[in-house]
């Protein structure tokens, strides 16, 4: 029991406050020396890109009366210059919001963009990225209608001239069924690629249920999960950036433990790529993910790394330096 006097309760509490916190502090050290511990290991050679990297393009390229005010001359130039020196195969377009229904408010007129990478990257595939928010108020995965409309959706886009597309409807909870129902439709259209991205993965077993408590909407995917997404789609797009972790070392290790799971969960015969948070500097930088990225593609051996890639999230935040990073340390090494 406390002492009873306010002094001793007060010094009580303190102590108790700040062993706490010494505790708490422990732990997060132990933790940042273990993930900094996973990206110490080697980075082979030929850990590096195999021409399957992909790139998002921010908003404004493409819009529902034509040209986006971000495609323009420069614009294109810019881009094409950035993509001849990367290896991009796949470019994601926001091709807009679906409402919670599932429905586009308009498709996007995208003739002079795709008639340009046509011409251009003709061996670039151009996917439609389609938005949507989940959960209450929102898209319900579960409804058989709601579906039909996003797969409708995605439809009318590959109507318009895109050749992929790309989900990327968020908070979706690990395991459920509706989304693998929407992938499954979505395939049968036979787009030349189905995309679909992917939050955080669970680091440690069993800690889904109490992240999504914590913070009230779901968290992480578990790696059984991944695999039934993987199964649907012919490309996997791990979104695993806005971790705040303190130092670059912490995030190469996040990386690499990242990476590593989705390499073991996706298929070999399904496209893997792993997000690249392009902001123009920060803990989670470019160099930081490669880093991680290369070690985690090295353990898994060199076979893995035909269907692997890394892609710059997004064109539009991406720096000189960020560019820079992508090109010599993955695409030259």
């Amino acid at each position: 029991m406390p002492p009873g006097k306010p002094g001793d309760v007060a010094g009580f509490v303190l102590t108790r406050l700040l062993a706490a916190a010494a505790a708490i502090l422990i732990v997060i050290l132990v933790a940042g020396f273990v993930l900094a511990h996973q990206a110490s290991g080697p980075a082979a050679g030929w850990a590096g890109s195999t021409g399957h990297d992909g790139l998002w393009l921010g908003p404004g390229w493409v819009n529902a009366s034509g040209t986006g005010p971000a495609d323009t001359t420069a614009g294109r130039a810019r881009l094409a210059t950035r993509i001849r020196a990367s290896g991009v195969a796949d470019v994601y377009v926001p091709a807009g919001q679906v409402d919670a229904t599932g429905q586009l408010a308009g498709v996007p007129r995208a003739a002079s963009l795709l008639g340009w990478f046509h011409r251009t990257f003709p061996r670039v595939t151009v996917c439609a990225r389609l938005t949507g928010a989940v959960g209450h108020g929102h898209l319900d995965l579960d409804d058989g209608a709601t579906q039909q409309h996003l797969v409708a959706s995605a439809q009318s886009l590959l109507k318009a001239g895109f050749t992929g597309i790309s989900y990327d409807l968020s908070p979706v909870a690990s395991g459920n069924t509706g989304l693998l129902t929407v992938l499954a439709k979505t395939r049968a259209l036979r787009p030349a690629v189905l995309s679909v991205d992917t939050p955080k993965l669970e680091p440690l077993a069993g800690m889904g249920l109490p992240a999504a408590l914590l913070m009230r909407h779901p968290v992480f995917w578990t790696s059984g999960y991944l695999s039934q997404v993987a199964s649907r789609v012919t490309q996997v797009a791990v979104l695993g950036f806005d971790t705040g972790v303190p130092f670059s070392s912490w995030y190469s290790g996040y990386v690499k433990h990242e990476t590593s799971v989705a390499l073991k969960a996706v298929p070999a015969s399904v496209s893997l790529v792993m997000a690249v948070p392009a902001n123009g500097g920060s803990n989670e930088s470019v160099a930081a993910t490669v880093r991680g990225a290369r070690v985690a593609l090295t353990a898994a051996g060199r076979q893995r790394a035909a269907a692997f890639g890394l892609g710059l999230y997004t064109a539009v935040t991406a720096s000189t330096g960020d560019w820079t990073a992508y090109q010599a340390d993955w695409v030259r090494k």
